[in-house]
């Protein structure tokens, strides 16, 4: 539980500071948005699937880093631990450097930690999308480590919204 506080002391400071560091003149900068993703489950060698739904907001700098919070939940069908269809809830932050070219299309990639109903975990992933002014849309790969032998992978298909 402590390497958890120590990242989300981290990812904080990182929020305060940036602003300072990488200061724009971009009227956009606050989001928000939702998910949903298709997501493969390992857990000890039993394999299961699951649909994912995500809410989140942040705050970009630029067009070269997001900071953004969130909360899901992912549904998994026939648990092997539960015997049954089973959930996870999660929160989470994430870090997303990415670039953005002229035309729109922008590259990402994104780093964070998450506490769940299964336990402490972190959550990475990359992709690609597009952003057209306050609209972006996104699709990407996302693995996500729990702390319980338990990890997932995934497509994501992202909307945000800029205000």
């Amino acid at each position: 539980m402590d390497i958890l506080k120590l990242r989300i002391i981290t990812l904080t400071t990182i929020f305060i500071l940036s602003p300072k560091v990488l200061a724009t003149e971009q009227d956009l900068n606050w989001f928000f948005g939702s998910a949903i993703s298709f997501n493969s489950f390992n857990n000890d060698g039993e394999k299961s699937s699951g649909l994912g739904l995500d809410l989140r907001s942040g705050y970009q700098f630029g067009n070269y880093l997001k900071l953004m919070v969130g909360a899901g939940t992912t549904g998994i069908g026939d648990s092997a631990e539960a015997g049954e269809d089973q959930s996870i809830s999660s929160l989470y932050a994430l870090v997303r450097p990415q670039w953005e070219f002229d035309n729109g299309f922008l590259v990402y990639v994104d780093a964070g930690v998450m506490t769940t109903s299964s336990g402490d975990g972190a959550k990475v992933g990359y992709g690609i999308g597009y952003n057209e002014g306050q609209h972006e849309v996104t699709l990407g790969f996302e693995l996500n480590v729990y702390e319980r032998n338990l990890d997932s992978t995934g497509v994501a298909l992202q909307y945000i919204y800029h205000f």
